[in-house]
């Protein structure tokens, strides 16, 4: 999460609301290594463990969505359905969700999230 002098949030950025929760989705593995697969679901699993230190934030796990979206549909969820992800989300209150790409390029890791 950028943050601005003082550990407040940059220039331009929305007023955090008490109670915020926000769930990180397995980053998706570009490059399709399978001796990278396990990157995606790291990367998710640190940055929900970071963003729990902002205060009045609460992490829910991605496997909570998929629970949700079973209870209320009767269907696994397939992360890659955008509309299911977010009627998982609204279903469990997130406001917030971040998702992301990984990719191996010559040597480095270039990782994206949103």
């Amino acid at each position: 999460m950028a943050t601005g002098a003082a550990g407040q949030p940059p220039a331009g950025a929305p007023p955090a609301a008490a109670g915020e929760t926000i769930t990180v989705l397995p980053f998706e593995n570009l490059s399709g290594a399978a001796t990278d697969q396990w990157i995606g679901a790291g990367l998710a699993e640190t940055l929900g463990t970071a963003l729990t230190a902002a205060p009045g934030t609460t992490f829910v796990p991605a496997g909570d969505l998929g629970r949700a979206h079973r209870e209320a549909v009767g269907v696994e969820l397939d992360p890659g359905d955008a509309a299911a992800v977010l009627e998982a989300c609204r279903a469990l209150g997130i406001r917030w969700l971040v998702a992301g790409q990984y990719q191996r390029v010559a040597g480095r890791m270039r990782v994206t999230a949103r």
